[in-house]
């Protein structure tokens, strides 16, 4: 399956879930989420990168993220 497949899908979830006059808004909210993890997470691994000499501390930090994630949907 092509990887551009999953997109169709996952921006109906929104509109499934929210009320009709909400769902420009989740789609907003997406898209703004999405920017700004676009940025903060290569500023991220720079920073760590001047401060630890290694980008090694940047990734390990970006990938605990989605760790903490998983663990606070599960509880």
């Amino acid at each position: 399956m092509h990887p551009a497949a999953c997109f169709v899908v996952f921006w109906t979830i929104q509109q499934t879930f929210l009320p009709r006059s909400s769902a420009a808004g989740g789609i907003a909210m997406i898209t703004s989420l999405g920017s700004t993890g676009g940025f903060v997470s290569p500023a991220f691994v720079g920073w760590m990168k001047n401060q630890t000499g290694s980008a090694q501390y940047g990734l390990i930090g970006l990938a605990v993220v989605p760790i903490v994630g998983v663990v606070l949907l599960l509880l």
